[in-house]
């Protein structure tokens, strides 16, 4: 693990590193542990701007899901809460990931254990490339999520990592 300053990635102004140490102070000291209400707040601020596309491939073999997916450098991301126990692999890049447990750099290669109910957020120092493999009888997209990911309706992605639509403004609808 290793110390860092103020990463140099761009955030939108609506929200600042000022905003995010806000709701969880101390993000950066190693010792600090985030609590899951600090990270609904970041997670509360991060849909105030433009979800970051998260190309992800989805495959199925012998009672197994695999899901793998690119973090481009520079994102904040908050994960979903996993119902099972399941392996993160790190195959590529770098990445600093809190959770309640702690703080933790990431360099690939990694293979870890996430254990059920937790919940982690992420700030990727580089293109990182991740693998989720998780034991499942379910062989659709659709099943597998619902089998292994608790349902967040506040959540910017939706199935498979895509980023769910957002409703137009009214002032944007057409009356006829």
């Amino acid at each position: 693990m290793t110390d860092f300053a103020y990463p140099s990635i761009v955030i939108p102004a609506r929200v600042t590193w000022h905003s995010i140490e806000a709701v969880c102070p101390g993000l950066f000291n190693p010792a600090v542990a985030v609590t899951r209400e600090q990270m609904h707040a970041v997670h509360n601020l991060l849909r105030q701007v433009d979800a970051v596309e998260l190309p992800t491939k989805h495959y199925f073999a012998g009672g197994m899901y695999c899901r793998e997916g690119i973090i481009p450098q520079g994102t904040i991301i908050v994960g979903k809460v996993h119902k099972t126990d399941h392996f993160i692999m790190v195959l590529k890049g770098r990445i600093t990931v809190w959770s309640e447990t702690g703080r933790v750099e990431i360099a690939a290669p990694f293979i870890g254990v996430c254990p059920a109910g937790s919940q982690r957020m992420g700030l990727t120092h580089e293109d990182t490339t991740f693998v989720n493999v998780h034991r499942t009888d379910k062989t659709t997209l659709t099943e597998a999520e619902a089998d292994l990911v608790e349902d967040d309706p506040t959540s910017v992605y939706g199935l498979g990592n895509m980023i769910k639509k957002k409703p137009m403004p009214e002032s944007h609808h057409v009356r006829t």
